[in-house]
């Protein structure tokens, strides 16, 4: 039988929360990891166009990676579907105010 944990962590509402619960769960936290998951996003859209077109992301691509770079920028599906694949892992992603369905991403 399989047994699931649920903890739940209150993140700072700093427009990084995304980017700090990741961390915090998989890496060593602290504010300078969050800056280098913003860039091996950034990264990862640079390094597939085919994948992450305008359509995709909603502006340019180069407009987006600069955007995410900021600390005004909230991350979302886009940002956890690179995460997993970059770190080779699955996430599921549960918003606790609303309680939706979970958003399970694999690799």
């Amino acid at each position: 039988m399989l047994t699931i944990l649920l903890v739940l962590r209150v993140m700072p509402d700093d427009n990084s929360c995304l980017f700090r619960a990741f961390s915090y769960a998989v890496l060593p936290t602290d504010d300078k990891v969050v800056v280098e998951l913003r860039s091996i996003i950034a990264q990862a859209i640079r390094a597939n166009p085919e994948l992450y077109t305008k359509v995709v992301l909603e502006q340019e691509p180069e407009n987006y990676c600069q955007w995410i770079q900021t600390t005004d920028a909230w991350g979302g599906a886009i940002e956890l579907g690179i995460l997993a694949q970059h770190f080779e892992i699955e996430i599921c992603s549960l918003d606790v105010q609303v309680l939706t369905p979970p958003l399970l991403i694999k690799t």
